[in-house]
């Protein structure tokens, strides 16, 4: 719990300056710990990334669809602090995710990535996601229209 107010923070830099995610208000604290409590149950962790005792990155896996029939797919989501992109932690984070996805006996890893968030989408390529579609201007965000793709990894499960 006390990793809640650096992931918000972390997560509220992207609000306010990015698109990879397509809020357009920060967290509040009390959202924030809302947030946590969503992702205690072992199926649908948060985990972070620190060196040392400097929290640098967070990933999720959530709910693909409150639709039973969806309850083996994931979505995962990571986000690594602005001074450390390019380090590793998007890797180490996505990697053990994966690992969790498959202990958990999901089936199908689903990533929305903002079209031009180029890093990200080899990050997810590389981590054996492939692209299965593109959904065209479906974000609106600091005043232009936004694409996002679509990538899945099956597990084995």
């Amino acid at each position: 719990m006390a990793d809640v107010p650096v992931c918000t923070a972390i997560y509220n830099y992207y609000v306010e300056v990015g698109v990879s995610t397509f809020d357009e208000e920060p967290r509040s604290a009390v959202q924030g710990l809302e947030w946590y409590a969503a992702h205690r149950d072992p199926r649908y962790p948060l985990i972070v990334w620190e060196l040392g005792d400097d929290l640098l990155g967070f990933g999720t896996l959530s709910r693909w669809s409150k639709k039973s029939g969806y309850d083996r797919s994931v979505e995962v989501s990571v986000f690594v602090s602005p001074g450390h992109l390019g380090q590793g932690g998007g890797r180490l984070l996505l990697s053990r995710l994966i690992a969790m996805a498959e202990e958990a006996c999901h089936h199908v890893l689903v990533g929305r990535i903002e079209a031009s968030n180029k890093d990200s989408l080899i990050l997810f390529q590389r981590s054996g996601f492939t692209p299965v579609g593109v959904l065209r201007e479906v974000g609106f965000k600091q005043e232009r229209w936004l694409d996002v793709v679509i990538l899945e990894r099956i597990l084995n499960n």
